[in-house]
């Protein structure tokens, strides 16, 4: 029980006492890096969700057009530049100096 009571012990102990705390102390701060981290991959990646959403739903409403005639003669017109039968297109250039 001597022992116990020794400087030597009483050093021992704080110095094991001190390097646990350091060690978990360590150890917290590296899981609130972790955690912090994976919080804006979590951002980034309900962004990134968010964005696929609204795509998804503008080709859905798109493909329920596939058989809408007046929209597919406005993508052909609008897209591709073809004209009606008879009709003419005119194409205005500005004149170099």
């Amino acid at each position: 029980m001597r022992f116990l009571n020794s400087p030597a012990y009483r050093r021992t102990l704080i110095l094991a006492l001190l390097i646990a705390v350091l060690a978990l102390s360590a150890i917290f701060s590296l899981r609130g890096h972790a955690i912090a981290d994976l919080k804006r991959a979590l951002k980034k990646v309900q962004a990134q969700q968010e964005k696929l959403i609204e795509e998804d739903r503008h080709l859905k409403e798109n493909f329920a057009r596939k058989d809408d005639l007046r929209y597919i003669e406005y993508l052909a017109r609008r897209e591709l530049g073809l004209l009606r039968a008879g009709e003419e297109k005119y194409i205005l250039m500005e004149r170099g100096p």
